[in-house]
């Protein structure tokens, strides 16, 4: 009789491929020595590309590292285990600053983050770095590097690695943009070189403060580009014709290639803003430009930047409309778009016969637009409110490969808390008669079935309570697997860690914020749970055929409450009920 130690390891790999947790991968080896040496070394590796397809993996020599931090964090986003941390700059949350003329004005904050959770911050003219979690702050004042509040503001940051060692592009509102280098135990803060954006003959000083400003900066580490976005200019620079012997004196490093559509699209209303672009191919890049009914495709060719319009809007009327942020999502052929309509299109480059292949609305404030994304795999996407201090999830609505609830206990009651809307079940489908899931059977429990439908993991909105009531500037994360992300607002940011077992504490501590600034726990913050926001090209709903008829407000505490059995959120969230 056929044992499972008897069995070959192709064979032993594809059961792998058929369990649906990471308990079962354990529970399989510890059946043998040998079967314990096969999923450490193939088993753990085939269970996360099977189960987490679309996240950008390491290469690495403990797998089952890897899977266990991917099923945690699927379990922190599912159940919104949030920890909210919030840094203003001053003592009361509100700052202001007065300029030459007696002018009033809160400077808006750039965060950008990337490998060993580098974080940093354009907090006016001056920057912020912080090298680990929770580690110690150390600040470049742009006073003493000869910048002034408003025009040597810092409006865009880009966290890259060359050489192992980490560097941040930064740009500014004068029009200006440098390299700088990020590590705090060495030269922090050195300019490596300006990345001069204006071509010969090219006048600034008849620019608006608006068109003068840095809109965006991106980098390519495959190709070795640096894109920045400046009024209706897309510029690329090559950081390889560095160079390479670190040369005392600051260089000024000149464009590989550049375009301006204002000369190249010839508008019918007002000159174009290039507010983002995206590389998606090593010669090939896609911006969002204002005034457009779609997206620009744009190539590198021998001869300089061509670029074709991408039909992709949402509208359909294809009435300009302007693309505040891009993302790729999962893949370089698929992009996701913030568009000024509230609406989020997603687009797949390789289907040219269709526009886009879905768009998401929030069913709460569908006209809400956004500034900046955050896309992990396609399993889920980020966005921050333009208007509002005002944090959206929402999910790709794609099949799952992998559910956290799975693993969870079996209850004879659905989920708490109830999924917000009161009408019926969407879909056919049979109520289980049972308590608990038969594998025999093929039957599970009410808890488990529930649990597994799209429509009890609703999208939801977070409001962010912290310094004046003024929009998400912006959005970062080191990496996929990163379990914290950080929000940039007026005069303060917010970071969010992902944790659902108590790991980080919810007092930051009297040290752990820039000098000048304060620090606290995001404990007046709420969420509100919206549905299913996913249209197909119809304009319907994917999963659902109108919006909850009713949505679901919590509150966020600082320790969590105890959970009743099935529980489907963090204990942090606790519902406030409505005033009749």
């Amino acid at each position: 009789m056929a044992t499972l130690e008897s069995l070959p390891d192709h064979l032993i790999l594809d059961v792998v491929d058929h369990l649906d947790t990471a308990r079962d991968v354990s529970r399989l080896g510890q059946t043998s020595r040998h079967n314990h040496s096969l999923m450490h070394h193939h088993g753990w590796q085939g269970f996360a590309r099977k189960r987490f397809p679309a996240f950008e993996l390491p290469e690495t020599d403990s797998w089952s590292s890897i899977v266990d931090r991917l099923t945690y964090l699927d379990r922190c986003w599912d159940k919104r285990a949030f920890i909210f941390r919030s840094f203003w700059h001053g003592t009361h949350g509100r700052s202001w600053r007065s300029l030459e003329g007696g002018q009033l004005i809160g400077f808006q904050v750039f965060v950008a983050s990337g490998p060993s959770d580098l974080l940093v911050c354009g907090a006016g003219e001056d920057l912020h770095f912080r090298s680990r979690r929770d580690g110690d702050w150390a600040t470049l004042v742009g006073k003493d590097c000869g910048f002034s509040p408003g025009v040597g503001d810092v409006t865009a940051l880009s966290v890259i690695e060359r050489a192992s060692r980490p560097e941040v592009i930064v740009g500014r509102a004068d029009g200006s943009v440098r390299l700088l280098t990020a590590d705090q135990d060495g030269d922090l803060g050195r300019t490596i070189c300006g990345l001069v954006l204006d071509e010969a003959g090219d006048e600034t000083v008849h620019r608006s403060p608006g068109r003068l400003a840095v809109m965006r900066t991106e980098w390519e580490p495959q190709n070795g580009l640096v894109i920045s976005c400046r009024d209706s200019r897309l510029t690329l620079h090559h950081l390889g014709e560095l160079d390479e012997d670190g040369a005392d004196d600051t260089l000024e490093l000149m464009p590989k290639a550049s375009m301006d559509f204002a000369a190249t699209m010839h508008p019918r209303g007002d000159r174009p803003f290039v507010y983002c672009a995206k590389f998606i191919r090593n010669d090939t890049m896609v911006c969002g430009i204002s005034g457009q009914p779609c997206l620009q495709l744009v190539q590198m060719r021998p001869s300089g930047l061509h670029w074709s319009p991408l039909c992709s809007s949402t509208s359909d009327e294809e009435k300009p409309q302007t693309v505040r942020a891009l993302e790729k999502a999962g893949s370089e052929s698929v992009l996701l778009s913030a568009w000024d309509c509230g609406s989020y299109s997603l687009v797949d480059l390789r289907a040219r016969t269709s526009r886009f292949t879905g768009v998401y609305t929030d069913s709460c404030q569908p006209f809400s637009a956004a500034s900046s994304l955050l896309v992990y795999g396609t399993q889920r996407f980020v966005a921050g409110d333009k208007n509002e201090p005002v944090v959206r999830f929402f999910d790709f609505r794609y099949p799952k490969p992998y559910q956290h609830s799975t693993a969870m206990p079996c209850h004879d009651s659905p989920p708490l808390p109830l999924r917000p809307g009161a009408g019926p079940e969407f879909g056919p489908w049979h109520e289980p008669e049972k308590s608990r899931c038969d594998a025999g059977e093929g039957t599970v429990c009410v808890w488990h079935h529930r649990a597994s439908r799209p429509e009890w993991r609703p999208d939801a909105n977070v409001r962010l309570v912290i310094g004046r009531d003024n929009g998400v500037t912006s959005l970062a994360k080191a990496s996929d697997l990163s379990d914290a992300f950080y929000c940039g607002l007026r005069s303060a940011f917010v970071q969010v860690d992902l944790d659902d077992n108590e790991q980080h504490p919810t007092d930051v501590g009297q040290d752990h914020h820039p000098p000048g600034w304060s620090s606290g726990s995001g404990q007046s913050n709420s969420m509100f749970e919206t549905g299913i926001s996913r249209f197909d090209e119809k304009g319907y709903w994917r999963e659902a055929r109108s919006a909850p008829a009713e949505m679901h407000l919590y509150g966020h505490g600082s320790t969590s409450w105890k959970n009743e059995a099935g529980w489907r959120l963090n204990g942090r969230w606790k519902r406030i009920p409505r005033s009749r």
